[in-house]
């Protein structure tokens, strides 16, 4: 019969993970005729001590005020905004969560563009099919979260909602 004492088992254990140092990086190991002699393992564990609550209590309630932060304050209020480019340069900024619907003339390379926005929702008014022959600038409709983009490829135009944080993660098509 052959005999197999504890620190043998946690010797093979420990070497074979060689986790020593991970594990225990506090202590003074070595290895020692083919055993692990951890010093300070005998010894009694200090007592919880008034200070180490105090340290305890208080990360935790840190780290709660921040979680309660992030989540129940509100973000800063930023206003939808529509970004009209032509030719890659800004031409417009138009304020879309307004309370009236208003009309925006756009001077575009093949004619000119008249975009309806108001009520958190701007769009591309039907136009000549001279101005766009596609027509899938105005065909897109409206559209009313951040993110969100109507383009006009024979004008070079396109249209870009940013502001408030988008509900969308990813679209794929």
């Amino acid at each position: 019969m052959i005999q197999i004492d504890k620190a043998t088992i946690i010797y093979r254990i420990l070497g074979a993970l060689q986790v020593c140092q991970i594990v225990l990086p506090w202590h003074d190991c070595s290895w020692l005729n083919r055993r692990l002699v951890c010093y300070n393992l005998s010894k009694e564990v200090a007592p919880v001590t008034r200070g180490d609550i105090i340290l305890v209590i208080s990360a935790v309630l840190v780290a709660m005020l921040a979680w309660a932060g992030f989540t129940y304050l509100p973000a800063k209020h930023q206003e939808l905004v529509a970004i009209v480019t032509v030719d890659g340069k800004e031409v417009s900024r138009l304020a879309v969560s307004t309370q009236t619907l208003k009309l925006v003339a756009i001077p575009v390379p093949r004619g000119e563009a008249t975009l309806e926005y108001g009520h958190g929702k701007v769009r591309v008014l039907p136009m000549d099919h001279t101005v766009c022959p596609n027509e899938i600038c105005w065909r897109t409709g409206w559209i009313s979260s951040s993110g969100q983009s109507i383009v006009c490829v024979p004008n070079r135009m396109v249209i870009t909602l940013q502001g408030l944080k988008s509900e969308i993660d990813l679209i794929l098509r």
